[in-house]
């Protein structure tokens, strides 16, 4: 019984090996990534910068990618996919972009809906909430699934980056960075509405 015991535990552990030993494959080579997001289907997104401003779509795990939208303006810095499956963009000085059917067609949130910041970063909630995070512009708001953004917060604040709690979608991190001005970590624990920081 012994032999057995001691047996099934070295199996154990040299499958525990093999397992964390595995290696990271290479897709989409020669194209920098800067953004990307899952939908609750399990296709994954990919935004890219630098002179190739694009998003990507997989839906094997990454191992075929379809080109969604090229020829962007602007760097894709964040992407979200809110419940309803509503792609999101943050593109720099092109604002946001959003598709509402899979990536086959794109319409344009102008910066000018941002006070004509530039876009950082984009997260969506529940219940039709997409923030977006723009340079020295704070926080955009919006809860009908990015139709309007009415409500804004921490002005004059570089939002960077944006996560929504997986355990509980009424809490909110923001980070603000920037080389002048306030930084730092927020969270807000009414969906946005409102943060607290340092």
């Amino acid at each position: 019984m012994k032999k057995l015991y001691f047996l099934f535990i070295v199996v154990f552990v040299l499958s525990s090996e093999l397992t964390l030993s595995q290696t990271w494959t290479q897709t989409l080579n020669g194209i920098p990534m800067w953004a990307m997001s899952k939908d609750r289907y399990g296709n994954i997104y990919a935004g890219s910068s630098g002179s190739v401003k694009a998003i990507y779509k997989t839906t094997n795990e990454g191992q075929n990618w379809l080109t969604l939208l090229s020829g962007s303006p602007s760097n894709f810095l964040g992407l979200s996919v809110d419940s309803l499956g509503n792609i999101f963009g943050a593109n720099v000085s092109n604002g946001v972009m959003k598709s509402t059917d899979g990536g086959n067609n794109w319409v344009n949130i102008p910066v000018s809906t941002f006070g004509n910041k530039n876009v950082q970063s984009v997260v969506c909630g529940k219940n039709g909430v997409v923030l977006v995070g723009c340079n020295t512009g704070g926080i955009f708001r919006s809860t009908d699934f990015g139709a309007t953004f009415p409500d804004t917060s921490l002005a004059g604040v570089t939002i960077v980056t944006l996560v929504v709690d997986r355990f509980n979608s009424n809490i909110i991190y923001a980070g603000a960075s920037a080389t002048t001005g306030l930084t730092g970590f927020f969270i807000s624990t009414n969906s946005g509405y409102s943060f607290s920081g340092p």
